[in-house]
């Protein structure tokens, strides 16, 4: 996803935030049938840029709370029958990352238009750092949240603080631990690797590489894919063709160098991303292989056209939005005394098949046809 984009779903989770503090200042200093302050003095109150102010302002006009009254003002409507409003449901979202990119933008996306559907009130919690893991947790412990989001955390350890802080209803998103009572969406990483090695073996590749992550705990599924697919077909997978790689064009680059650089080197490469992948790609040009003939390079994720590199890279396809509107469909049910924490759920994945291994056989394909 693009910085403008991510951008984007940043000012749309605010302006909810804003909404929902204007709620509680009402509720908490009994405004009804009262004018807010001006708007330049809510705005500086809240710390955020007047049109933001008024995209929470225009937020609860349509829910009925207030009415704008141009040369006026903001008025706060009377209470219906006397009673409160229900409030918005409040979510804490936490992760690891103050601004998330590729896939993780797209779940967070999907998380964003989901919630603001159901009305949410969103926070958010950057883990990373150390003082606002810290206030996380106490807010956990004030249970001043309705719900919890966790946002591609594969820190075992602290999920299990988290959720000892807490005890309430909380969803996973991308990842999964077995054993805890916390629902996880995942993509179908195990059956998308699967059905891209399956693939590499039909065109004749028996020596077939895994560029992976760092940590194959963050993600074991893609691996056991891989590895379950390879076994299927009769090949004992080779940990000497596994090589871990951080999540950058570089360390692809570098991963497929090693690979290549072998005795007896593959023929064939599936990556844990495509960001890996286009790495893997330059390292078996400078070897002089072309990509798509006598090599064969699966990706994962199909995120070429959001990064801008051309769509010539075979790649597994999942939605990343549907994991974050999965999340919070999820959460729902369980905020609402429905379903069973602990839950796992899939989204579907579709290796789609381009010009990097369309045509791409391997030796013993060629040698099986005499060509």
């Amino acid at each position: 996803m693009s910085k403008t984009s991510i951008a984007k779903v940043a000012r749309h989770l605010m302006y909810q935030e804003v909404s929902a503090r204007i709620r509680q200042l009402i509720k908490d200093k009994e405004l009804w049938e009262q004018y807010l302050a001006p708007e330049r003095d809510l705005a500086e109150l809240f710390g955020v840029s007047r049109e933001t102010l008024r995209r929470g302002l225009a937020e609860l006009e349509r829910e009925g709370t207030v009415a704008r009254r141009h040369g006026q003002g903001t008025l706060v409507l009377p209470r219906r029958n006397g009673r409160v409003r229900k409030a918005a449901a409040r979510v804490l979202v936490a992760s690891y990352s103050q601004v998330p990119g590729g896939a993780t933008s797209a779940m967070l996306a999907g998380l964003a238009d989901a919630a603001g559907a159901s009305r949410w009130s969103l926070s958010f919690a950057n883990l990373a750092i150390p003082a606002a893991r810290q206030e996380f947790l106490a807010a956990l412990g004030r249970r001043e949240v309705d719900g919890l989001l966790l946002l591609s955390m594969s820190d075992r350890t602290m999920v299990e603080e988290a959720l000892g802080a807490w005890g309430g209803p909380a969803v996973l998103v991308d990842h999964y631990f077995e054993g805890l009572p916390l629902t996880g969406i995942i993509d179908d990483s195990e059956g998308g690797a699967r059905a891209a090695v399956e693939h590499l073996l039909a065109l004749g590749h028996r020596r077939i590489g895994y560029v992976e992550i760092s940590q194959r705990e963050r993600n074991p599924w893609r691996y056991a894919g891989y590895a379950g697919a390879l076994r299927s077909a009769g090949v004992e997978p080779d940990e000497s063709l596994a090589v871990k790689a951080f999540g950058s064009f570089e360390s692809g680059q570098a991963a497929g160098q090693e690979l290549l650089a072998r005795t007896n080197p593959p023929t064939a490469v599936l990556a844990f991303d495509d960001l890996r992948a286009w790495g893997v790609w330059r390292a078996a040009e400078s070897r002089g292989l072309e990509v798509g003939r006598n090599f064969a390079l699966v990706g994962f994720g199909d995120t070429a056209a959001q990064v801008g590199f051309p769509e010539e890279l075979s790649s597994v396809r999942f939605d990343g939005r549907e994991l974050g509107r999965l999340a919070v469909a999820r959460l729902a049910d369980l905020m609402a005394g429905n379903g069973q924490p602990g839950e796992l759920v899939k989204v579907p994945t579709e290796l789609v098949v381009r010009r990097s291994s369309r045509d791409a056989r391997g030796p013993a394909a060629i040698t099986a046809n005499g060509q």
